[in-house]
């Protein structure tokens, strides 16, 4: 279909078959794309499916979470637009119906992933993040991540950070955590000591002084 890309193939051929109508869209992102960011986007793929099927998630679920993701951000757009209001615009009203929710979160989590080779905002932000931390690794020694998320960033840094830099990672969502140290426990054999802090990022008191902070915003379900 692309660029000899099997596994990147079959999730976009997926995606497109669920929803046909995104086809022209992709296709016309993904002609302007080099050989570069082909390989780059197969070595996720086959990172992503082979963590899938080693957390018995079928490609089947992970790709209708994404779908679900864009209609509702589709749906979240709209109700900004006529409204200038999210549907969910309170911090308390977030945590309580989607940041502590596990079903939408691990869906939103694992449909997030796809949209990091999809989604030209995301891949952009993707390779500023990892020309970042390539740049700078060699000289941090303490790294703090704020919303892991999927937690592929947090793998990706450790690409570069060196063996012993002191590594936090804050999310407000339990559910987060989880599959960010599912992540690293299914790429990062070796045990890796990170800090895992379940809360608000704005309770978090800390005098350690961080050489390198990542706040990885996405789309998210409010403002």
């Amino acid at each position: 279909l692309l660029m000899k890309s099997q596994q990147f193939d079959k999730i976009v051929e997926l995606v497109i078959s669920k929803s046909p109508f995104q086809k022209k869209k992709i296709f016309q992102y993904l002609s302007g794309k080099d050989a570069a960011f082909f390989e780059e986007a197969e070595l996720f793929a086959l990172n992503y499916v082979g963590y899938l099927e080693h957390q018995n998630i079928p490609l089947d679920y992970a790709v209708s979470a994404y779908l679900e993701m864009c209609q509702n951000m589709m749906k979240c757009q709209i109700e900004f637009m006529k409204t200038g209001r999210y549907t969910v615009d309170e911090h308390h009203q977030a945590y309580e119906e989607v940041y502590s929710n596990e079903t939408k979160m691990k869906s939103y989590m694992i449909g997030l992933a796809i949209s990091q080779f999809l989604w030209p905002t995301h891949y952009e932000m993707y390779r500023a993040f990892s020309d970042a931390i390539k740049k700078a690794g060699n000289g941090v020694r303490s790294y703090l991540e704020i919303g892991p998320g999927h937690g592929l960033l947090l793998n990706k840094a450790m690409d570069f950070l060196q063996i012993g830099t002191h590594i936090t990672a804050v999310d407000i969502s339990p559910i987060s955590i989880a599959i960010t140290k599912s992540i690293m426990n299914y790429f990062r054999h070796e045990s890796v000591p990170i800090e895992y802090c379940t809360m608000d990022v704005l309770k978090f008191d800390t005098n350690y002084k961080f050489d390198f902070i990542t706040i990885y915003r996405y789309y998210l379900y409010h403002s």
